[in-house]
């Protein structure tokens, strides 16, 4: 499983938080940190998926959905599977395995429903909240909940080193490069290098090339060779 795969939305918003000790030196000195901390953070989300492998089906994050023949399609949520699923009956149709309090209150408290669709309304809550705790149990019985504590913490201080980067008033080659690397992740995610190259982030990782050195040298060198690849998949990805 690739990091983009594995990765497809972010424990917690992204914003720089204080961290100690805070992010200084050189350019190639912070880069140096951040990609330690991307591979702690990619050894995280390894451990994520192996704790939600060893959570029941409904518990784990799952596809959204359900179609009339009973298989689970749509966006992956977090929100748990319902006990009781009943499948979709108009062929093409789909019906919500996983809703949230916002599906709940927008398909039970329509005006057509009345006094009726409240009473359904205020008993689904009522089941989403118990299953809810139960799902809560299963995270904590599987290390679930402190491991996406800790990414959440991990993403928030590379997102501070990342800030330090951008704001660097360096002016090098590898300062230059690794702006540009850190704005083709942040502004770009799913993107691969190859498809970024009609706009300005191969040619302006060319153009700076002959003056890299260290390791923003090598992870710019990644990206040249392999522009087909997700640059969610680069080595020194952090998100």
């Amino acid at each position: 499983m690739t990091q983009a795969a594995m990765k497809t939305d972010r424990i917690a918003p992204r914003g720089p938080v204080a961290i100690d000790p805070p992010p200084s030196g050189s350019v190639s000195e912070m880069w140096m940190r951040r990609r330690g901390l991307a591979r702690q953070l990619w050894r995280l989300w390894v451990q994520r998926e192996a704790a939600i492998a060893r959570m029941p089906s409904w518990a784990a994050p799952g596809p959204k959905n359900i179609d009339t023949r009973g298989r689970r399609v749509g966006e992956i949520v977090s929100w748990p599977e319902v006990k009781e699923l009943t499948l979709a009956k108009v062929f093409g149709s789909v019906r919500i395995a996983r809703p949230s309090p916002s599906d709940l209150r927008r398909t039970l408290m329509h005006p057509m429903f009345g006094e009726e669709g409240v009473v359904k309304y205020r008993a689904a809550l009522r089941e989403l909240a118990v299953r809810r705790r139960a799902q809560r149990a299963e995270e904590a019985r599987v290390g679930l909940s402190q491991i996406q504590r800790s990414i959440r913490d991990l993403e928030n201080i590379i997102d501070t080193v990342s800030e330090a980067i951008t704001d660097h008033t360096e002016h090098s080659f590898n300062a230059v490069a690794a702006k540009i690397l850190i704005h083709a992740q942040f502004g770009n995610s799913g993107s691969s290098p190859a498809e970024l190259a009609l706009e300005f982030v191969l040619p302006a990782l060319k153009a700076t090339r002959p003056g890299l050195t260290g390791a923003i040298a090598v992870d710019v060198e990644e990206v040249l060779l392999h522009p087909g690849r997700a640059i969610e998949d680069c080595g020194f990805y952090a998100f």
